[in-house]
């Protein structure tokens, strides 16, 4: 078990390293975000906020030729044009904030390096894993260990207190990465649910009337995003129960005329579905204490340090 921890540790420990510290900046990505661009941020939020149609017309006059693909609600509002360009709106007014390319957001810099593993991430998680396995395993620490004063100390308590908060952001993270084969196992033999459309009238283009669709249907959802698509419109909400913290509630919709073409009901899910569901918040850190997150992912550097330190000093005692 030593054997395997030593050797496993030093290349396996590496893609923990680079997962751990992709990962802290992704859960600080929204706080880098507003510290790097704090103008960006500035809403008015003792004034009531304008109707989306207008908010939307501001953009197309500002930026004219560009298509908007995509809004994020919430303060301020996000409009996400084709060519990759983030415009960001104060509901209030409205009043356009400023703009930032996707790739110069903490975010758009930082996932494709998280997802860099994806293709190998079942097998990197499975070597990672034994690695944290074998090290907690092999040492406990021991009340001289505490508090830890030298590197060796350092070692044994990071990696008890760590693994199994790693061990959990690999698993879910594997999850997500095969989340389209596990939920097609877990729906296996059973019938999809059908959600009932209701009978509701046309309200044409107008944007603020068509999320007023996605209100009369789930009247307590919070809505996350809207996306223009070949296919029309796409209306994403989260429903009081969904144990997705941002909604997997997703209402499409005509964009001539507002009518409701399909609705995805996951609460009419089976049970097994909607937990792999919640996965996504489990390894994003929605939870109460999930901002440790970002302290988390540090100590897979720590330990790769720690490690490869007393692997020199064992190397120096054994001599040539």
């Amino acid at each position: 078990m030593r054997k395997v921890h030593r050797l496993l540790g030093l290349v396996a420990g590496l893609w923990l390293v680079w997962l751990g510290l992709t990962g802290s900046l992704l859960a600080l990505g929204q706080r880098l975000d507003q510290a790097l661009h704090p103008h960006l941020f500035v809403c008015a939020r003792e004034e009531a906020p304008a109707r989306l149609q207008e908010a939307l017309l501001a953009v197309r006059q500002a930026y004219p030729g560009r298509t908007p693909e995509r809004l994020d609600f919430g303060r301020p509002l996000r409009f996400w044009l084709d060519d990759g360009l983030i415009v960001y709106v104060d509901p209030a007014g409205p009043r356009l904030l400023g703009d930032l390319p996707k790739a110069q957001t903490v975010r758009g810099c930082v996932l494709p390096l998280h997802e860099f593993a994806e293709p190998f991430l079942p097998v990197v998680a499975g070597l990672a894993a034994l690695v944290l396995f074998s090290g907690w395993s092999l040492q406990k620490p021991t009340r001289r260990a505490l508090p830890p004063r030298h590197a060796y100390d350092w070692h044994r308590v990071l990696g008890w207190l760590s693994t199994p908060s790693l061990l959990v952001a690999m698993a879910t993270g594997t999850l997500l990465v095969e989340y389209k084969l596990m939920d097609r196992l877990l729906r296996w033999g059973q019938k999809p649910a059908v959600a009932t459309i209701p009978n509701l009238p046309d309200v044409g283009p107008d944007l603020d009337a068509q999320v007023g669709q996605a209100r009369r249907i789930w009247p307590q959802a919070q809505l996350i995003r809207l996306q223009w698509t070949s296919q029309g419109i796409q209306l994403r909400l989260r429903q009081p129960g969904e144990h997705n913290p941002v909604g997997r509630s997703f209402l499409h919709l005509e964009p001539a005329t507002g009518k409701v073409t399909t609705l995805e009901d996951p609460l009419q899910d089976p049970w097994a579905v909607r937990l792999l569901q919640g996965t996504y918040g489990i390894h994003a850190g929605y939870f109460p204490g999930g901002g440790l997150l970002a302290v988390l992912g540090l100590t897979p550097l720590a330990l790769w340090l720690t490690g490869l330190h007393l692997r020199r000093k064992r190397l120096s005692r054994i001599g040539p």
